[in-house]
């Protein structure tokens, strides 16, 4: 199994993940399983879940939950930009064409502890991925637009700027650390998310 993802998001938390089922025995044992290495939101039906949402980094969801299924809550997860990276956990066999479903990974229970929380590190990974090339490419700009106005000596002695290019080569580092972590189907969820690096956040 991989190393877990353990680095802060930008305001100082650690990737959060969201469980929803309606099953409280399986909800317990989801929360046990994960909690050892995230902070874990458990919601046992659609609605609830939304309202927590916005807390999320990755949410792993059933299918068949009370009045809104879990597909409708990915759906709006997609819709609304919440809630980077999805996975469903549920006993209903995946229809085709499984691609046009809204998450990035699709496990059929019954779930063992080790499959979960490998799947939990690569979702953690694609989120994490996801907000830190934004980041990036928000300080790329930034740092171009102030090696156009200043020059080099000038920039040299410039805190603002040591401060952004600092931040820049953290993320960079970062970002090739978590590309290591990737497979083609990875790339594909990236891409398909539109989350293209800028130039020289891989290389």
């Amino acid at each position: 199994m991989t190393d877990p993802i353990c680095a802060d998001e930008p305001d100082g938390r650690s990737p959060t993940v969201l469980i929803v089922d309606d099953e409280p025995a399986i909800r317990e044992l989801f929360e046990l399983w994960v909690g050892e290495r995230y902070p874990v939101i458990t919601a046992g039906d659609g609605e609830t879940a939304l309202e927590h949402a916005d807390e999320a980094d990755v949410a792993l969801l059933d299918r068949t939950l009370p009045e809104l299924s879990g597909t409708e809550v990915a759906e709006r997860l997609d819709r609304e930009d919440q809630c980077r990276s999805v996975a469903f956990v549920s006993a209903v066999e995946p229809e085709s064409p499984v691609v046009e479903l809204p998450c990035q990974e699709y496990l059929v229970k019954p779930v063992g502890r080790e499959e979960l929380l490998e799947t939990v590190e690569r979702l953690v990974a694609l989120s994490t991925y996801a907000d830190r090339l934004t980041e990036c490419a928000a300080l790329a700009s930034k740092k171009a637009a102030l090696e156009s106005a200043h020059p080099a000596g000038t920039l040299a002695t410039d805190s603002e700027y040591q401060r952004v290019r600092g931040r820049f080569d953290e993320l960079l580092a970062e970002l090739d650390r978590l590309v290591g972590r990737f497979d083609s189907t990875d790339y594909r969820m990236i891409f398909a998310s539109g989350a293209f690096a800028p130039d020289g956040a891989t290389g």
